[in-house]
């Protein structure tokens, strides 16, 4: 496990450094076209997503979990390959002559520091709270507060202090060209992430333990993730109105995460439409955020600009998926073990058997097979009573968490509609031209 966790920081690492990928596709693009452009690296990820949950269960039942990696490797070799031999940007030289060696000693170490280490503090505090220390306790205050105070003093830092800031103040006070764009992904990343964790425990804690058939009915959330993360982007150029798109993907968003929070054990199919409906709006909102930044803020700018959209939106994801998965661990667990001793209790069964009956009901519908072969003093109804009470207790939990989601949604909503729409700047103009081979040398033509 500590090497999987070590392989898992470095592919972050990379993953992180392969998102420069959204600006450098942004420059070298028609203004018009760059929608498109992104809504194609997004087909390369969301196609993955339609049968993801199927692939993997599919995987785990019949094969082993290492097939993810060694396709990620086939699948990595071919970009990495295709990059060598047709990317060639030029050189951007700084208008001040300074080496790179210069450029990079000048970066925000200390800030991205704060950041990061604020952020992980932050979040064990945030998931260690109600589960393994009391709210109260100074085991979950003290990395709180920390985490908190260090976390916002990467932002103070970069105000005062360096060179070349990690969040430049310059973009962040123009809040309707940019600083409303990160808020977005922040929102759009907690809940979607948080989703993508939950969708498969909502299936295998309301209806079934069935590997295959938990894939199946995730099958809606990925291809949302398709058609709104690809198809409906590309099209932002034709559409334009790019501040009215953003309001309607974050209110559709916003609204059919807060319906989940009417889903039952008995209406699997408003399950797969509330999926698909609410993880449609993700890709929308986070390839509409990138085009809006590509063009406006100026193009000196474009790395840090799509750089902390994607930083937002990854960390937006983080803290959701802690705070949803918490709230739903903490509401569950108390009205499952509720719900299992009043059926227990109302079944006749001894109040010295319920602990041992709550453990065998929470197996059984994670799929463990005989979880309830010692229970000789429980009827099968009874039993049967039990499952039922324990699945309303999920459900009882998935409604809780999704209502939670509903506040960040209208804080998003507000920022979108402060916006300034960037549909004006959809022309043919070209920011930076690629290299082009002349006499078997490269030479670079802007």
């Amino acid at each position: 496990m500590n090497q999987l966790i070590a392989g898992e920081v470095l592919l972050g690492a990379s993953i992180g450094t392969i998102s420069v990928a959204y600006a450098g596709l942004s420059e070298i693009l028609p203004n018009k076209y760059r929608g498109i452009g992104l809504a194609w690296t997004e087909f390369n990820l969301s196609s993955w997503a339609v049968p993801g949950t199927l692939l993997a269960n599919a995987m785990l039942s019949n094969a082993s979990w290492r097939i993810m990696f060694y396709i990620a490797i086939g699948y990595g070799a071919v970009s990495m390959i295709g990059t060598f031999f047709v990317y060639f940007p030029p050189s951007h030289p700084r208008p001040d002559g300074k080496t790179k060696w210069q450029q990079f000693k000048e970066l925000d170490f200390i800030g991205a520091f704060l950041f990061v280490a604020g952020l992980s503090v932050f979040l064990f505090g945030l998931n260690s709270g109600g589960s393994q220390y009391p709210w109260k306790s100074g085991a979950t205050l003290a990395p709180l507060i920390l985490g908190l105070f260090a976390f916002l003093g990467a932002f103070a830092y970069d105000f005062a202090v360096p060179k070349d800031p990690l969040f430049p103040w310059y973009l962040f006070r123009n809040f309707r060209e940019f600083s409303a764009l990160p808020i977005l992904v922040f929102v759009a990343g907690m809940v979607f992430f948080a989703a993508s964790a939950l969708n498969a425990q909502t299936i295998l804690y309301l209806y079934t333990a069935d590997p295959i058939k938990i894939g199946l009915y995730s099958l809606p959330s990925g291809a949302a993730q398709l058609i709104g993360g690809v198809f409906v982007p590309a099209l932002v150029s034709y559409i334009k109105h790019v501040n009215y798109q953003l309001i309607g993907a974050v209110f559709m968003q916003t609204l059919f995460f807060g319906l989940a929070a009417t889903i039952t054990p008995n209406n699997i199919n408003w399950l797969m439409a509330c999926q698909f409906l609410a993880m449609f709006a993700f890709g929308w909102i986070t390839l509409n955020c990138y085009t809006t930044a590509s063009l406006n803020v100026p193009q000196k700018d474009l790395g840090v600009a799509i750089g902390l959209i994607g930083t937002f939106r990854s960390v937006g994801g983080s803290v959701g998926t802690v705070i949803f998965s918490s709230i739903f661990t903490q509401v569950a667990a108390k009205h499952v073990a509720a719900g299992v001793s009043k059926a227990a209790l109302e079944g006749g069964v001894s109040t010295a058997s319920i602990g041992e009956l709550i453990e065998a009901v929470e197996l059984t519908l994670v799929g463990v097979p005989g979880a309830a072969a010692n229970l000789t003093d429980v009827p099968a109804s009874v039993f049967e009573a039990c499952i039922d009470a324990a699945r309303l207790g999920y459900a009882y939990g998935f409604r809780m968490t999704w209502i939670a989601s509903v506040p960040f949604g209208i804080i998003a909503i507000l920022c979108a509609i402060a916006v300034r729409d960037c549909s004006t700047y959809f022309t043919n103009h070209v920011e930076v031209r690629l290299n082009e081979k002349v006499g078997g040398k490269y030479e670079g033509n802007e």
